[in-house]
């Protein structure tokens, strides 16, 4: 679990890190309410559900 954890954790540096440099460029528009939308969407399909589970699985297994 911790190597899927660590890896998660890439992958979203790697979007971020990559989403800054487009938005700094104006690709797309920073000031473009559906952009900002859909990068916060894309956070939290390719991050979010899985990174969620594997922190409840660490707390539920230290908190029992």
């Amino acid at each position: 679990m911790a190597d899927e954890l660590a890896q998660l954790q890439v992958n979203l540096q790697n979007y971020v890190t990559q989403s800054n440099a487009e938005f700094i460029t104006g690709q797309p528009d920073i000031n473009d309410d559906a952009a900002g939308a859909a990068y916060l969407a894309d956070i939290e399909s390719l991050w979010q559900p899985r990174y969620l589970e594997i922190y409840q699985a660490g707390y539920d297994a230290t908190s029992n």
